[in-house]
């Protein structure tokens, strides 16, 4: 409990309030900074990206311009009807706030900070505070719930809404008090109107509440215990399950239509499900945790060891929170819905699975503690019990090493970034001129048009010449009809016809451009060279040092290394801490045999990145060229350790292979030329 687990001595600022503090003002100081860090962890950076294709759609369906109907049927005309009670949430935070990507992601970062304080109460209802405490901070430097904390869609939601049910589920059973089951009624109404996948929470808990009640009537002794069982349990249940029938009713013919249409529960050609491999499995909790390799191998860990102790005192605890991790997997291969299969999908699960993580923690602090006690480690800290300060260090230490594993990950959840459709559309406008005409291909997976979805962020259909093709056809008319032509090539593409436009411009004077996080537009014109492409392309407004390096491409290609070389130097100067430009300087300095110059820019990009495996792999070539054995195996094996350090399974790598033998042959080589000296 919390109490023999934090002393009320303990806090330094007890005395300074003239009394010792309660254990619930002990959990209000813990909980509280847990709460402002969960805070500012999911409003930090929120801004920094643009919205992507699934959170457009939210910002489409929620706009100020639509009324509630408009809403609600923007919704229910995708081709699996979504529930829209989060676009009717988000409809009401901008048009009270205004329409901005900050305003259309506020409910689900408001959503992530609540549900801190609904695992920390789940987690004590079913458990202890210190359990409750501990899964409350994990959850606040979890990467997968702060991405879905800053991410405008319903998966923050459907993580608050279903502890809420779990809780209030978790209450009525165990109390003759109707209100519970009111709260569930309504809290798993709540939940099915958000997301489909709050089916599986639902599942769950009608299983777990009936394998109870089942258990109940089978060991409760005489008659009067049947009936209060039946008053208390049984009949509380059925109502509740009838309203939730009766409540959903309406959604239902939206959500069968769509599961009988074309596309059903996914998309032509997605793959089916979940599936069966292991290695799958652990990719997914490693999504729950940090990542896979020791972050998982610590996690699942601490989960199995914590619900392994817990089951002797807390069966039926542990019973849910085993339903609840493996009944939805279970749903999901027996029906084979045909989507391809995501975390986000089950998050729900995450924050259960951390209260299991942190009774494995707690668990272990306490084996820690009596250790310490049994070998008299801090027998002179007289203010309180050995065992006290031994389990208050142990848990803090334990619990500080997985704050950090998640917080490792942390950057790159800021930094990850699904579609840059923002950049695009910033970039059309600055650029596009009046004659100009923006092709967009087909983009399959997708609930909304295309020329809906780059319109977002402009420019708008009504402004310019926006085309969506059909055909390879519709192309080259449009290239005859205007002097400038950009394709937009955007996540999803059709294979059909994209692939044949895609093959035409191969044939075709053209630009690839690169915005940001990867090539997204092909520019091409009427009449005009590759040279004037590529020498207009340079002078395009608002350039990006991605811009450049897709131009240097394209010179490079052409073998006209001078201005390639102007191109990566304009990246490098926008981009003066990536390492990668230098990279690319250096490997068109050995294109151009000039080994000299190409050193020194493998050294900087070294310099500014050292912990990238690939330039160190690439400077020990250059130095195995140029006969410097010793220095190019000490290249390979730092890119050998960097690359196994940041990969898991790594180590059976082509790359870590190809540097292994690269390693052996030089070792080998100087091997035999001392043998070769040493020879009378």
């Amino acid at each position: 409990m919390l109490r023999s687990s934090f002393p009320k001595r303990w806090l330094p600022f007890g005395p300074l309030i003239g009394r010792p503090l309660s254990s619930d003002e002990i959990v209000i100081a813990l909980l509280l900074p847990i709460v402002i860090l969960a805070a500012a962890l999911r409003f930090y950076g929120l801004d920094a990206k643009g919205l992507w294709v699934d959170e457009i759609f939210t910002a489409s369906f929620a706009s100020a311009n639509n009324d509630l109907a408009a809403v609600v049927q923007g919704a229910l005309s995708t081709p699996l009807p979504s529930p829209p009670l989060w676009f009717l949430i988000t409809h009401f935070f901008v048009k009270v706030l205004g329409n901005s990507d900050v305003v259309v992601r506020l409910p689900s970062v408001f959503a992530g900070i609540l549900g801190i304080g609904a695992v920390y109460k789940v987690g004590e209802t079913l458990f202890d505070r210190t359990t409750g405490l501990i899964s409350a901070f994990l959850l606040t430097v979890s990467p997968a719930h702060l991405y879905f904390s800053q991410e405008a869609r319903f998966y923050a939601g459907v993580v608050l809404v279903s502890l809420l049910t779990l809780y209030l589920l978790y209450r009525g059973i165990n109390s003759s008090e109707k209100k519970w089951w009111i709260g569930f009624t309504v809290a798993t109404l709540v939940n099915l109107y958000i997301h489909l996948t709050a089916f599986l929470v639902f599942a769950v808990e009608i299983l777990y509440a009936c394998l109870l009640l089942t258990h109940s009537l089978a060991t409760v002794n005489g008659t009067g215990g049947i009936r209060r069982l039946r008053a208390t349990f049984a009949l509380p249940l059925l109502i509740s399950l009838g309203v939730i029938i009766v409540g959903y009713a309406p959604m239902m013919p939206h959500l069968l239509a769509g599961m009988q249409g074309p596309r059903g529960l996914g998309n032509p050609g997605a793959v089916e499900g979940l599936p069966f491999s292991a290695q799958d499995f652990l990719s997914l909790f490693g999504g729950f945790s940090s990542g896979t390799g020791i972050p998982l191998s610590l996690y699942m860990g601490a989960s199995l060891w914590g619900l392994a102790n817990a089951a002797r005192q807390h069966r039926r605890q542990v019973l849910l929170v085993l339903l609840w991790i493996i009944v939805p997997f279970v749903i999901i291969l027996l029906f084979r819905p045909k989507h391809w299969f995501e975390v986000k999908y089950v998050i729900f699960i995450l924050p259960v699975y951390l209260i299991a993580t942190s009774l494995g923690i707690a668990s272990a602090a306490r084996a820690i503690a009596a250790f310490i006690s049994d070998w008299g480690i801090l027998r002179r800290a007289k203010c309180v019990s050995v065992g006290s300060w031994g389990h208050v260090l142990s848990l803090s230490c334990l619990v500080a090493i997985y704050g950090l594993l998640s917080a490792s990950a942390l950057d790159e959840v800021y930094a990850w970034q699904s579609d840059r459709w923002k950049d695009i559309g910033q970039f059309l406008i600055s650029n596009v001129q009046p004659q100009d005409a923006i092709v967009l291909l087909p983009l399959t997976v997708l609930t909304m048009p295309v020329q809906d979805i780059v319109a977002y962020y402009g420019p708008s259909p009504d402004e310019t010449n926006v085309i969506v093709v059909d055909n390879l056809s519709q192309v080259e008319d449009i290239l005859a009809r205007h002097r400038r032509v950009w394709i937009v090539r955007g996540l999803g593409v059709a294979l059909d016809p994209s692939g044949e436009v895609i093959e035409w411009l191969k044939l075709q004077p053209h630009v690839a451009l690169s915005i940001r996080g990867g090539t997204k537009l092909m520019y091409t014109g009427k009449d005009q060279t590759q040279l004037a492409l590529l020498e207009e392309a340079g002078n395009f407004a608002s350039p990006t040092a991605e811009l450049h390096g897709s131009i240097a491409e394209a010179y490079r290609s052409l073998r006209m290394w001078p201005e390639a070389q102007a191109a990566y130097a304009r990246a490098a100067a926008l981009e003066p801490a990536e390492g990668i430009w230098h990279y690319h300087l250096a490997a068109l300095d050995e294109e151009m045999g000039e080994r000299d110059k190409a050193l020194v820019e493998y050294q900087q990009a070294i310099r500014l990145q050292p912990e990238i495996a690939g330039f160190h792999a690439a400077l020990g070539d250059l130095y195995r060229q140029s006969g410097l054995a010793d220095e190019a195996i000490s290249q390979y094996r730092e890119a050998i350790r960097l690359y196994t350090s940041q990969n898991s399974g790594a180590k059976n790598s082509k790359d870590v292979r190809l540097w292994n033998d690269l390693v052996r042959k030089l070792e080998m080589s100087a091997e035999q030329t001392g043998a070769a000296d040493n020879t009378p």
